[in-house]
C-alpha cells in the first residue's frame, strides 16, 4: 500500500496548540568502536550508540562546534531495562556520525538503542579516494554495526533483535535501501546521466569513475548487501535512486517512509523520493515544503552560515534557512513522524505508547 502526505506547514486542530507529552527516558550516549575486518577488506568503523537511560548522569553536549549547537547526551548511564527495538542511522556524503544526533537522541529518550558511525571514504574527516568508491561497502557497514551492538555485553541484553530498522540521510538513503536489498541497474543510470549530466549524483559517480574505480557498480552488483534483519527503512531525501532497479523496487515488500524535501532543488524530487515512493510497494511519502536536504543535519548556531563563509567558501549553503519553520522545529516534526512510522509498520507500541 503507498500512503502520501504533503504538509507545507504545522497546525492544530482549531488552531489550538498541541500538548506535549515528556519522553519516558533520557538519551544515554556510548562510544562504539569496531574492528576493522580484514575478510571484507574495511578499516575499523567508529561511532556511538544511544540508548534509554532512567538514571541519566550529567549532561553534555556532543557535535558543538562554531557551526553546529549540537545535541545534549548522558554518558555512562545505565541503560534501562528493555529490550528495545535498535535503529542504525546512516549520514550522507562527506557526513559524521553526529549529522542526525539529534534524531538519535530523540529515539532514544522515547524507547529505542540507535548505533550510528563514519562510513570510511564518504565521511568528514575519512575522504579517501579508494574507500569512497566502494560503496557496497556502506550497506555491509551498517550490518557491521547491528552485528557489533547486538554483541556488545552492555547492549545485547536491552535490545530486541526481532525488531531492527535502518534510516539514512541522502547517499544513507541509498545506502539503507540497498541494506534492505534493493538491486542496481547502472545501464539505466548511465542514460539517465547523459540526459542529466549536471546532476549531483552523475557528478559524483563520474569521480569515482575518472579515478580508476570503473568497475565499483559491477562489484555491488556482485555483493551481498541485503540484511534480514532490517524490518522497515526511512530514507530522508536521498540520492541515486535513479541507480536502482525498478523491478527490484517493486519486490521490497518491507516499509519504508520517504521524506523528500520540498523547499530546494539539492535533490530533484522528481527523480529522487518522489520516484522511491512510487516505485515502492509498501512506501508512505512525506514532503515537507519549507525542508531544504540539509536540514536534516543539526540544528545551525546563529552565526553559522557566516562561520561556514569565511571558513569553507561556498559550503555556508549547509546552515542556509528559508521561509518557514525553523530548523529545530522541522526536526520535531520529522522525530514525531519517525517514531509513529515505526509504532505503525514495524516496531509496535515503543516505550511511550
Amino acid at each position: 500500500m503507498h500512503r502520501t502526505f504533503a504538509i507545507a506547514t504545522t497546525c492544530c486542530l482549531l488552531g489550538l496548540p498541541a500538548l506535549a507529552k515528556s519522553p519516558p527516558y533520557a538519551a544515554g550516549l556510548a562510544e562504539l568502536r569496531i574492528a576493522a575486518n580484514a575478510e571484507a577488506d574495511r578499516p575499523a568503523l567508529d561511532g556511538y550508540v544511544w540508548y534509554p537511560t532512567t538514571a541519566p548522569g550529567a549532561s553534555f553536549r556532543f557535535g558543538a562546534n562554531a557551526v553546529f549547537e549540537g545535541f545534549e547526551a548522558h554518558p555512562a548511564s545505565p541503560v534501562a531495562d528493555g529490550p528495545f527495538p535498535l535503529v542504525v542511522l546512516s549520514h550522507g556524503l562527506t557526513g559524521n556520525v553526529f549529522n542526525q544526533g539529534w534524531l538519535a537522541s530523540d529515539l532514544a529518550a522515547h524507547g529505542m538503542i540507535v548505533a550510528a558511525v563514519d562510513h570510511p571514504g564518504t565521511a568528514t574527516r575519512d575522504r579517501r579516494p579508494e574507500e569512497r568508491a566502494r560503496l557496497w561497502r556502506r550497506p555491509q557497514d551498517l550490518s557491521r554495526v547491528i552485528d557489533a551492538v547486538l554483541a556488545e555485553p552492555t547492549f545485547a541484553a536491552s535490545i530486541d533483535a526481532e525488531r531492527i530498522a535502518a534510516a539514512g540521510h541522502s547517499l544513507g538513503g541509498f545506502t539503507v535501501l540497498a541494506l534492505a536489498g534493493a538491486g542496481l541497474d547502472p545501464a539505466r543510470h548511465a542514460a539517465y546521466c547523459t540526459a542529466h549530466p549536471e546532476r549531483a549524483d552523475c557528478a559524483f559517480l563520474a569521480t569515482i569513475e575518472s579515478r580508476g574505480n570503473a568497475d565499483w557498480q559491477q562489484r555491488m552488483l556482485t555483493m551481498q548487501t541485503r540484511d534480514p534483519r532490517v524490518d522497515a527503512v526511512v530514507s530522508f531525501d536521498l540520492g541515486l535512486t535513479q541507480l536502482f532497479d525498478p523491478a527490484s523496487l517493486a519486490g521490497l515488500d518491507l516499509p519504508v517512509l520517504v521524506i523528500g524535501a520540498g523547499r530546494e532543488n539539492a535533490v530533484p524530487l522528481d527523480a529522487e523520493s518522489r520516484a522511491l515512493a512510487a516505485a515502492l510497494p509498501n512506501a508512505t511519502y512525506l514532503e515537507l515544503a519549507d525542508l531544504g536536504h540539509y536540514d536534516f543535519l543539526g540544528a545551525c548556531r546563529p552565526n553559522g552560515e557566516a562561520v561556514l563563509a569565511e571558513l569553507e567558501p561556498g559550503e555556508a549553503f549547509v546552515c542556509g534557512a528559508g521561509p518557514g519553520r525553523s530548523r529545530e522545529a522541522l526536526h520535531r516534526v520529522i522525530a514525531g513522524e519517525v517514531r509513529t512510522f515505526l509504532a505503525d509498520q514495524a516496531f509496535g507500541p515503543l516505550g511511550d505508547d
